[in-house]
């Protein structure tokens, strides 16, 4: 399973564990995982999954 650490901030040391195909992070509500820190915009980040790499990719 993939995850991801935020390194910085508010949230310093949070442990995102990746366990669904695409995941949104950001400020928003809506977000996967919501992230309230003013440096996050409303929706920072999607990660998703590439099946032609076999990997994660993160996109805007």
């Amino acid at each position: 399973m993939a995850s991801l650490v935020i390194v910085e901030g508010v949230d310093q040391g949070r442990l995102l564990a990746i366990k669904e195909p695409i995941v949104f992070i950001g400020r928003d509500d809506t977000c996967t995982y919501q992230i309230l820190d003013a440096q996050v915009s409303r929706k920072h980040l999607q990660v998703r999954f590439d099946a032609r790499f076999n990997a994660h990719v993160a996109g805007d």
